[in-house]
């Protein structure tokens, strides 16, 4: 599969969504079911990089739940005030929303496991 060339000047989440946006429905489910199984095994098994792991699985989540609601979306552009277009449009907000926290988790709890603890 081919990926449209993204412009120069083009932001990650114009990244993020071009290529949520090209992939294909299996693609974005294998995503989210691959993301459920990281997040469970991880709080059954629980090691000393729980938090990165449990935020990389969650990350994957809502990367394939946006892009099945953004998919969804777009086929529902007949009617753009419906209730179903607005609770999809409700959906993409929360997974940008929980996504980027999630990342924010995964950079701060790897900037952890590298400094380590400094005692000054």
């Amino acid at each position: 599969m081919t990926h449209p060339v993204p412009r120069s000047e083009a932001s990650l989440f114009d990244l993020l969504a071009t290529r949520a946006r090209s992939e294909s429905d299996g693609r974005l489910v294998v995503d989210v079911v691959c993301g459920m199984v990281i997040v469970i095994a991880t709080a059954v098994m629980r090691f000393a990089l729980w938090p990165i792991a449990i935020g990389v699985g969650v990350a994957l989540m809502a990367y394939g739940l946006w892009g099945i609601s953004d998919r969804e979306l777009q086929d529902r552009t007949s009617d753009p005030r419906s209730r179903a277009a607005i609770a999809l449009t409700a959906a993409r907000v929360v997974c940008v929303a929980v996504g980027c926290i999630a990342a924010l988790v995964v950079a701060f709890g790897g900037l952890r496991f590298l400094l380590g603890t400094w005692i000054s």
